[in-house]
């Protein structure tokens, strides 16, 4: 399964792409509505609601325009989105902060058996978005 991930946040990016690599399919990780809109086809695609050149409503909208088939859900920290989502065509939602078993069930997958423990790759994935990020935390 190619699962595409459009978030500014490159923390976000990362971390939900080796989620993705780590219940065994294919992430294609992007930033903006422009890569979004130009990326291949996929199965399923995690798309954020704040990107820098537009919104993720923009981008459901325009796909399902195009003919897109792929299962859309809206990645976000906001509250009170899930109708507005719905209109642009998205499947649902996946809140932030999120988790393995959150990632796993949104694809149509079981993570029951995968172990995490160990995962050194992971874990260094998800502690250097988090060190990246607290610069732009720190002045919002």
């Amino acid at each position: 399964m190619r699962v595409l991930v459009v978030d500014d946040s490159e923390m976000v990016r990362n971390v939900l792409g080796a989620m993705v690599g780590r219940l065994g399919h294919e992430a294609v990780c992007v930033g903006s509505v422009a890569e979004a809109l130009a990326a291949d086809e996929s199965d399923v695609i995690l798309l954020d609601l704040e990107l820098p050149d537009g919104t993720g409503y923009e981008v459901a909208r325009t796909m399902r325009e195009r003919g897109e088939r792929a299962r859309i859900y809206a990645i976000s920290g906001h509250d009170g989105a899930a109708k507005s989502c719905l209109d642009a065509g998205m499947n649902g939602s996946l809140r932030k902060p999120f988790v393995l078993d959150d990632v796993a069930n949104l694809i149509g997958v079981s993570s029951a058996y995968i172990d995490l423990g160990g995962d050194e790759d992971l874990l260094r994935t998800m502690l250097a978005g988090v060190i990246d990020e607290v610069p732009r935390l720190l002045v919002q």
